[in-house]
């Protein structure tokens, strides 16, 4: 059931099983696993149901380097996925181990050890398995090809689903779940301003909750879960400093540190061998709800080998009409719908979304609706590279407090990350070991700056929204924030979920195994509730 924060009466308490603070993936995921008749659980969100201009202008913070998207930190019940494009997909086997040729790498959990939640993750959750990422999935997709799959010892392809656009914002599609749930209390405006532990400091007693009109209570548990994002997870942290000087889980000075991003972007063209090329599963494919798209990145034997990250490349055609969408565009609705290539209503859906997301309505068209359209028949004039980076976790690059505060009087964050020489040297690789395997293939020549001019101004640099390690899992306190349960150091009763808690970065979109280490974490927590009885 939903409550405004601001109905709670003044300085009151609020009691409950479990208190999760966030309601995006990660809070969202545990509040429809941890939901029981028996238990009573709380979820304090910052937003509503809506953005809200007041309630946004608290994510405000300082970049020191890079600067990230700001759309991307969204406060409104759903989080992030009322912002993003649904692409789906679990880390690779590689991203969990301690690679000795990557300092600071290693999980202390392996990729066999999430793989089942992977799975129970997809069945709560109604997203892609992990046998939905075999190659097996794509070659028939990939059948009208005028080349195999493209997948080596040296290079491998690799695939991403999308889950259905209905799907993407959770916001809406659970709002009708947890308006039913009777012993899952969502409190909209509600934001945590500090986490305060027990007279011994072994324990968290209870959190304080502000609205920005002004109403003030608290709320305490037995066990609480923060799953605020990858920046504000560790900024809460360090606010909370209560018995806790440097602030919570941060006696080594571990809070905030080791950032990563995956920056992206278009570096790079290929000179197609022949104009008719037609690679649907790198293109992308869409059949019925089934979205998929084939990317390539280096082989795990190649990357030790080379001393580089797991990043990868998506192949983009840009056909005759890329530069000028939009007549082609309407042409193409006209002719799907003559054709019933697609279905009317999903058509109505996105000419109406051009007036709210131009951005996203021209990347749907161009990947889904035209590709699908004019399909092998259209010429290419050439293949651009989207670049997406795996960063090295590296402790300079991180989260701290800002002498400047916001509207509830909290330190506004201040965040620092750059590219290192691992991550530049990483795509160099990958372009030159590219360059000869699509020369092979008969894919055509690629042209790179960074293979023309390494010594440049460095191109990739924008952020993939994409916060990730500031509260990292670890079996050393004066290395990580959260053991391999993810609970923090120290802390009897506070875990924390979402990426911040990720070690290392890999290549996939981080959304995917949020959900798995949600669920994980939630199956623990009802073994120790259940010890406990």
């Amino acid at each position: 059931m939903f409550y405004k924060a601001d109905t709670v009466t003044r300085n009151s308490t609020i009691h409950a099983d479990i208190c999760i603070i966030g309601a995006g993936a990660a809070g969202i995921t545990l509040g429809l696993a941890l939901k029981h008749p028996s238990r009573t659980i709380c979820i304090l969100e910052s937003g509503n149901m809506q953005p809200d201009q007041k309630t946004q202008s608290l994510t405000e913070l300082t970049t020191e380097g890079l600067p990230i998207s700001e759309p991307s930190r969204a406060r409104q019940f759903g989080g992030t996925t009322t912002v993003w494009t649904g692409r789906w997909k679990p880390h690779d086997p590689v991203d969990f181990e301690a690679r000795p040729w990557v300092p600071n790498s290693g999980w202390p959990i392996t990729y066999e050890d999430l793989l089942p939640y992977y799975n129970k993750a997809a069945d709560l959750l109604s997203t892609p398995h992990v046998s939905d990422y075999e190659l097996s999935q794509v070659e028939s997709l990939n059948r009208k090809s005028s080349l195999p799959l493209l997948h080596n010892e040296i290079i491998r392809s690799s695939v991403f689903n999308w889950l259905a656009q209905r799907d993407w914002d959770w916001g809406k599609k659970y709002r009708g779940t947890f308006e039913k749930a009777e012993n899952v209390k969502v409190f909209l405006e509600a934001n945590v301003v500090n986490i305060a532990t027990k007279p011994d400091g072994t324990a968290v007693d209870h959190v304080d909750v502000k609205t920005l009109s002004g109403n003030e209570f608290q709320l305490d548990a037995n066990i609480f879960i923060l799953a605020t994002g990858g920046i504000e997870n560790a900024r809460l942290l360090l606010v909370s400093r209560d018995r806790h000087t440097n602030g919570l889980g941060n006696d080594h000075d571990q809070v905030g540190r080791y950032y990563m991003d995956h920056p992206k972007g278009v570096v790079g063209e290929v000179k197609p061998a022949s104009t008719k090329m037609y690679l649907p599963a790198y293109w992308g494919v869409t059949e019925g709800d089934k979205q998929l798209r084939v990317g390539l990145s280096v082989s795990r034997a190649e990357q030790e080998k080379h001393k580089i990250l797991n990043s990868y490349v998506l192949l983009e055609p840009v056909f005759p009409w890329s530069y000028n969408p939009g007549i082609p565009a309407a042409m193409a609705i006209a002719k799907a719908l003559k054709h019933r290539t697609i279905p009317s209503d999903i058509v109505k859906q996105h000419v109406g979304n051009v007036f709210r997301n131009q951005h996203v309505l021209l990347r749907w068209f161009t990947s889904k609706l035209l590709l699908r359209v004019f399909n092998r028949q259209e010429r290419i004039k050439k293949i651009n590279l989207w670049n997406f980076m795996e960063q090295e976790p590296v402790p300079e690059n991180r989260v701290t407090l800002d002498t400047k505060t916001d509207a509830l009087g909290l330190p506004k964050a201040v965040l620092h990350w750059e590219i290192h020489d691992t991550d530049k040297r990483t795509m160099i690789v990958l372009h030159t070991l590219l360059r000869e395997q699509l020369r092979q293939w008969g894919v055509g020549e690629l042209a790179s700056p960074l293979l023309d001019n390494p010594s440049g101004d460095w191109p990739i640099t924008s952020d993939a929204s994409h916060h990730m390690g500031t509260t990292r899992m670890g079996s050393d306190p004066r290395t990580s924030v959260v053991d391999k349960n993810c609970k923090v150091h120290g802390l009897s009763n506070l875990y924390i979920a979402g990426s911040s808690v990720f070690p290392a970065s890999g290549y996939a979109n981080p959304t995917c195994t949020i959900t798995a280490l949600a669920v994980r974490l939630a199956e623990h927590l009802k073994e120790l509730m259940t010890k406990r009885i």
